[in-house]
């Protein structure tokens, strides 16, 4: 614990002393010194997960990288090196674990999904809750609607014959409950038409649906709206548009707008390039287990062009640091 704290101190103690008060030094020098020594604290703290000082190491790591970056004159990639790479040992140790699954993040989130033998308590409680036109019975309602079309309405979900009339029973509750201001039904219904679950895909009703999620602050309607006037599907495509409703989205948290809204700003798509911002809504998106987001930044930031085999590598220099020959 003690040596995951010192490296970590070392690394501050550089780069206070390098950038910017000795601007003749240069750039690369000050962030290969830097990046060793976070690179060592984040080894150690690898070996000792459950020490306090991993978490003081990987917080004093983001903080410095925050410091730094405001004064520095360095390329975006290396202002982002420090706190992706303390970042990447963050995630290796926890997608090593053999148990480790990414996030779903499909709608609803797990631990909002109703299963088929849910239903009969579902029911029971949107009968004693009252009439669906009451604000307070529109969570039970959705729920049941949710469980009588499949739990999750993706692509993928089956379509039986025999589903069909529980289907159009969850669909027709959506629609009571999305004309009431139920905006959890809005998106449902939105997704219902995207996917043709229940109902024939229709790509503008599902835009329409989709809108009044996303007008009432619903986040997965919004990030639904902004990948519909990304492509252009359902309605005309409108990059700025699809910008907006991303940067709502990833304002509240959901990983595949605040992704998305990386790759615009890294892109310049929909709104002037900016790729410090760009970085840090990646590692945002990161940070909650976006595969994508991690992928990105690991190639871009840190030059690892294929995670998998890093993982397989963890203790290899290379995966720590580059730019150092020597890891100590």
């Amino acid at each position: 614990s003690v040596t995951v704290a010192v490296h970590a101190w070392l690394g501050c103690a550089i780069d206070r002393r390098l950038c910017p008060r000795t601007p003749v030094v240069e750039s690369g020098e000050h962030d290969v010194m830097l990046s060793r020594y976070l690179a060592r604290a984040g080894r150690h703290a690898l070996v000792r997960p459950s020490t306090r000082w991993a978490a003081r190491a990987a917080a004093a790591s983001a903080a410095l990288a925050t410091a730094a970056t405001a004064s520095c004159d360095r390329t975006p990639e290396q202002k982002a090196q420090p706190t992706t790479l303390a970042a990447h040992w963050r995630w290796l140790a926890e997608e090593s674990k053999p148990d480790y699954v990414p996030p779903d993040t499909s709608w609803p989130e797990v631990a909002e999904r109703s299963k088929s033998e849910d239903e009969p308590t579902l029911r029971r409680a949107l009968a004693e809750c009252g009439d669906v036109t009451d604000c307070k019975c529109h969570q039970v309602g959705t729920q049941l609607a949710l469980c009588l079309l499949g739990g999750v309405l993706s692509p993928d979900a089956t379509d039986c014959p025999e589903d069909a009339p529980r289907k159009a029973e969850g669909v027709a509750l959506l629609q009571g409950l999305s004309a009431r201001g139920c905006a959890d039904a809005a998106c449902g219904l939105g997704l219902c038409f995207e996917n043709g679950i229940g109902v024939a895909a229709d790509g503008e009703m599902a835009v329409e649906y989709y809108t009044i999620a996303a007008e009432h602050g619903h986040k997965q309607g919004q990030h639904a709206l902004g990948v519909a006037y990304y492509l252009g599907e359902g309605t005309p495509a409108n990059a700025a548009v699809a910008v907006e409703w991303f940067e709502r989205a990833a304002t509240q948290s959901h990983p595949d707008s605040m992704f998305l809204l990386g790759e615009c700003l890294l892109e310049g798509k929909g709104l002037k390039a900016d790729t410090d911002d760009a970085y840090r809504w990646l590692m945002a998106a990161g940070e909650l287990g976006h595969v994508g987001a991690r992928e990105r930044l690991r190639r871009d930031v840190l030059g690892i062009q294929n995670a998998k085999v890093r993982l397989q590598m963890r203790y290899s220099q290379h995966s720590v640091d580059p730019t150092a020959p020597n890891q100590g």
